[in-house]
């Protein structure tokens, strides 16, 4: 019932673009039975993860298979996108074949776009050297401003990319109260605590100014952010709904350290989460 009313809440508030992936337990299952008939959603998956240190045309054989199981969970004829869950991994020996392996998904007509989620501007021009994508999924927030700043999205936007936005709340960093971080984040308290300031006299919150960054900027198609409950549905869009009249210039936010904003650098296990994100 729970993802049924999550799902319907969804709908109902126009969302337009559902993420998944076979890794993210039972997901696909569930969107598959639970959303709604009505609802004209376009679905991104991520090919599954191949634990291999090179790939051979068996590994491609293999995203080609559990890409058709998706289909038949999801019950849907065609995806809007299929990723590459690392774009890392297209430059690992035999990357070509997992390239080789999306470019049949989208010949079969399974998939309208292709292309990989990837961490930094060099990973994507990196990726896209052995696969031309037609969708990239990238982090941008407040404190993650690098593809802003170093011509990524830009470069990208001018090719004609599809640009998705993750980490769009640092995993729910951007909305602790700085009193309450974790003690690896503490080099950052003082700078998130004047963030916090700045965006109370701006009568913003962490949430509508995090959105606000992304939506605003005609570049991007989509902010992928993670909730649990119709409750968090609501919120999203409710701060979703401010960002054409928020012109503060967020910039100044930015840290360059990959300490922090970079959650594959996080020591293990962190949970910082204190509200909706979304899945790394």
């Amino acid at each position: 019932t729970q993802v049924r009313d999550l799902l319907s809440a969804a709908a109902a508030g126009g969302i337009g673009f559902i993420d998944t992936a076979p890794a993210y337990g039972s997901s696909e299952d569930l969107i598959g039975r639970l959303r709604p008939a009505d609802w004209t959603v376009k679905i991104v998956t991520k090919a599954p993860v191949v634990d291999a240190g090179d790939f051979t045309p068996a590994h491609g054989a293999q995203v080609v298979d559990h890409v058709e199981a998706s289909l038949a969970r999801l019950g849907a004829g065609r995806l809007h996108g299929v990723l590459i869950h690392h774009a890392g991994d297209l430059n690992k020996p035999g990357g070509e074949h997992l390239a080789a392996a999306l470019t049949e998904i989208k010949a079969r007509g399974w998939a309208e776009k292709i292309g990989f989620s990837a961490y930094t501007a060099e990973e994507t021009r990196r990726a896209r050297d052995v696969l031309a994508p037609d969708i990239v999924q990238l982090p941008l927030n407040l404190l993650d401003q690098r593809i802003l700043n170093n011509g990524g999205l830009a470069e990208l936007a001018g090719d004609g990319v599809e640009i998705h936005v993750r980490s769009v709340f640092l995993q729910g960093l951007l909305m602790m109260p700085p009193e309450e971080l974790p003690p690896y984040f503490q080099p950052l308290a003082g700078h998130l605590r004047r963030l916090h300031a700045s965006l109370h006299d701006l009568a913003l919150s962490p949430q509508e100014a995090g959105l606000a960054l992304i939506l605003r900027n005609p570049d991007i198609s989509a902010a992928v952010i993670g909730a649990e409950t119709p409750g968090q549905i609501h919120g999203i869009l409710s701060a979703a709904e401010r960002f054409a009249r928020i012109d503060a210039d967020f910039s100044e936010w930015a840290v360059t350290d990959e300490a922090f904003i970079d959650p594959s650098n996080w020591p293990r296990p962190t949970v910082v989460s204190t509200g909706p994100d979304q899945r790394q």
